[in-house]
């Protein structure tokens, strides 16, 4: 079976067929998505450098010479992230990501009282915490201080092991598996 272009891919394809700046409006007549898939294409493709936005028209994009050079199949975009509540204001493991990276050593007492203030207040806040915290042990990102006599998990103190970015790693709902957001590994328990 033969797999559909992504989006970006046909927008790019389309712009190069229209031999200039192409309104939003006849981007979505040609490829028929919806508006949300229409936007995140177009600000991954202008992220990669491939389209820019008029400055003339609003709601005219182009093609930069990087996007007229490059055959549409050969097209390589980061995704970027939707409008998610997630992705704008941070779950509570982004927010704990966060506040590690800023700290480099922490625990899950000692981070709360930020994703209190932020309002981040689940029944399981310390356990998913915890389990985060296990997951990203395994997977070499964190690492317990040496010196813990505690055994109470929420007064492990953490030590950032692996700073790959901003993106927090993202866990699987089984735990079994972690994605870096910020440079594409997969770790496989």
């Amino acid at each position: 079976m033969i797999q559909p272009m992504p989006i970006y891919k046909r927008i790019v394809a389309v712009m190069q067929a229209e031999r200039g700046k192409v309104e939003f409006k006849k981007l979505m007549k040609e490829i028929s998505t919806s508006d949300s898939s229409m936007c995140r294409a177009l600000r991954s493709l202008m992220k990669g450098g491939y389209v820019i936005k008029a400055e003339d028209v609003r709601g005219r994009y182009g093609l930069t010479e990087k996007g007229r050079k490059t055959e549409p199949l050969n097209i390589i975009c980061a995704r970027v992230l939707s409008h998610r509540k997630d992705a704008r204001t941070g779950g509570i493991r982004e927010m704990f990501w966060r506040y590690l990276r800023n700290n480099k050593i922490t625990s899950a007492d000692e981070a709360m009282p930020i994703l209190v203030d932020a309002g981040k207040i689940t029944a399981h806040l310390y356990q998913d915490i915890n389990r985060y915290c296990a997951v990203l042990e395994m997977a070499g990102y964190i690492g317990r201080q040496a010196g813990q006599k505690t055994k109470v998990p929420r007064r492990i103190r953490w030590r950032l092991l692996r700073d790959t970015g901003q993106h927090s790693p993202k866990m699987s709902r089984d735990r079994k598996s972690l994605v870096d957001r910020n440079n594409g590994d997969v770790w496989k328990k």
